[in-house]
């Protein structure tokens, strides 16, 4: 939970005797019930096993160990893979402190700390707890190098083939999309394995896709320098979904009905897409009427006014749509980018 940003170190739900970095076990579970009794005291019910007992019971047996994949669903792993990905490359510190390569790096990157666990003797409760409070919650070393990053790396060398045996069950085009955005997340060019994404893409039957599917998509064929055989068939599919009406109207934060699905995309979704779009040598002509909009969505969202804070993912991703723009190869981008900013 510390890693993922839903609670900080110093916060008053974990008691003051447990020491930050070294959380166990025992201070998860506190926190977690914590949270539960506050916000979701009817998961701790007497009638919930029984109610789950009976949901389950007459459900089939989980596959064996060693055909544990087969009844995954390829959107499932894809959106897995993607959502590990996050976490990753995430600048929060590890709950147990155990990041970095080595205890060398450790200690070059964090000497406050050091200097702490050698004066613990020497110093008074107040002190140290004082001192706590001004260690940093976050690692100070390059992501990719870090224990994480090589352990995401070391433990999906085969996902390629996995999304391989997975293309010839049935597939809708919500899978697809997500797919190749798990292909990047995992590094992979994978050229043929794209090829045969986006063949059974176009041969399949057209369906409507959800908005974070069409994110995906749109981040699956702009970061990968590869263009699959029929990408131009999948970006058009995907720009005309995006301006299409939605399912299930809703207003929108500025009191009016959203009447294409662009509009109904999550701020987080939104800057996202942004990026992609934008990306020198997929962004084009074409794209001009969606970045417009994305902009135009985002310019009302008056942040002075409400006092909303940036991600660090979020306010990265805003500055490299805004660097994109700036120095696209498309005059109508440029053009677009002279009128936006």
């Amino acid at each position: 939970m510390l890693k993922a940003g839903y609670i900080l170190p110093d916060e008053q739900i974990i008691s003051s005797d447990m020491q930050i970095g070294t959380l166990g076990m025992d201070a998860a579970v506190e926190v977690f019930y914590d949270l539960v009794l506050n916000f979701y005291p009817n998961a701790l019910s007497p009638q919930y096993d029984s109610y789950y007992s009976a949901a389950v019971e007459n459900l089939p047996k989980s596959p064996s160990v060693e055909d544990r994949f087969t009844k995954m669903n390829l959107h499932t792993l894809s959106s897995t893979l993607i959502g590990l990905e996050h976490q990753a490359m995430s600048h929060r510190r590890d709950i147990v402190d155990n990041e970095y390569p080595s205890e060398f790096f450790e200690k070059v990157a964090m000497p406050e700390e050091d200097f702490l666990r050698r004066m613990d003797g020497a110093m008074a409760r107040d002190q140290k707890e004082e001192m706590r409070k001004t260690l940093s919650t976050h690692v100070r070393m390059e992501r990719t190098y870090l224990k994480a990053w090589r352990t995401f790396m070391d433990r999906t060398r085969n996902v390629p083939s996995l999304i391989d045996k997975m293309l010839k069950k049935e597939c809708t085009r919500n899978d697809l999309f997500t797919s190749l955005r798990a292909l990047n997340a995992c590094r992979f060019e994978a050229k043929e394995l794209r090829d045969k994404i986006s063949r059974k893409f176009v041969n399949g039957a057209v369906q409507t896709c959800d908005e974070q599917s069409l994110v995906d998509g749109a981040v699956g064929l702009a970061g990968c320098s590869y263009k699959p055989r029929h990408a131009a068939e999948m970006t058009e599919h995907l720009l005309k979904s995006l301006q299409k009406r939605p399912q299930h109207m809703r207003t929108s934060y500025r009191g009016d009905r959203r009447a294409k699905v662009i509009d109904n995309l999550t701020f987080a979704q939104s800057t996202e897409l942004l990026k992609a779009l934008s990306t020198p040598g997929f962004a084009s002509g074409e794209m001009e009427v969606c970045i417009r909009d994305l902009l135009s969505q985002l310019a009302h969202i008056n942040f002075d006014m409400i006092g909303n804070e940036l991600t660090f993912q979020e306010f990265e991703n805003l500055y490299d749509a805004y660097t994109n723009l700036k120095f696209s190869d498309v005059a109508e981008l440029r053009k677009l980018w002279a009128d936006m900013f």
